[in-house]
């Protein structure tokens, strides 16, 4: 078990929620059989608040910080322990698993950009549904649900590793006959559109085009409404 302080002194600093917020706190002086006085040290919204509390809390405070400090330690070195090209895989319920190929290198989670060892999206595996796969819409286009994308797209990101099933912080509450490493890629391939939808998807292009023109702030231009017509004609003649 990780250390943490054993007993409660003068000048000892702890973490404590305050309301929505988070304060740092220094014991000050005992006021009590087991009671501390303990002051804020942020000079934010809390600056100088003034709790009372038992030293017991104090210290399951500290030692919690601890274990989850020794926790992301252990993390940490399980992720720079893994070499570039390992699969692995990420667990997301239910049997459902994303396979990832470990990578090192620069990347971006969409708001910076991040160094280091990360992992890259290349199958599904597991009992992924229906709904969870890419499929065509009326319109012709291609819908590809957010996990199906993170493999079509071969995205780059770096997932807590409590939820990947190869980390030993994983929790393996599943059988070990779902090991994901023995499973087959689900295919992600959507059928080509018969003539029949092609047909549809051409008329709700039209009806797109059409309703986009009809609200617009300003009119559509003469050249507008005929290139509209144009194009709804031959998929209105028999």
């Amino acid at each position: 078990m990780a250390k943490a302080p054993s007993k409660v002194m003068i000048g000892l600093k702890f973490p404590y929620d305050v309301a929505d917020g988070r304060c740092l706190f220094t014991v000050k002086e005992l006021v009590g059989k087991g009671v501390w006085k303990c002051v804020c040290d942020d000079d934010r919204d809390y600056g100088d608040l003034v709790v009372n509390m038992d030293g017991k809390v104090i210290l399951g405070i500290l030692q919690m910080n601890e274990n989850f400090r020794q926790h992301m330690d252990e993390n940490e070195a399980w992720f720079e322990s893994l070499l570039d090209g390992s699969i692995v895989h990420l667990f997301h319920g239910f049997g459902q698993f994303v396979r990832c190929m470990v990578e090192t290198g620069t990347y971006s989670d969409g708001r910076k950009t991040i160094s280091g060892k990360h992992m890259v999206a290349i199958a599904l595996v597991g009992n992924w549904r229906q709904f969870d796969l890419p499929r065509r819409q009326p319109n012709g286009s291609i819908y590809h649900p957010y996990n199906a994308k993170q493999v079509v797209e071969g995205e780059h990101f770096r997932p807590g590793a409590g939820n990947m099933w190869e980390s030993p912080s994983f929790q393996r509450s599943l059988p070990r006959d779902d090991d994901p490493a023995t499973l087959e890629p689900v295919s992600l391939e959507v059928p080509e559109m018969t003539a029949e939808e092609e047909h549809l998807a051409a008329l709700i292009s039209v009806r797109d085009t059409v309703v986009t023109n009809l609200t617009r702030d300003d009119d559509p231009s003469v050249e507008d409404l005929l290139s509209m017509f144009r194009a709804a004609i031959p998929l209105m003649t028999p």
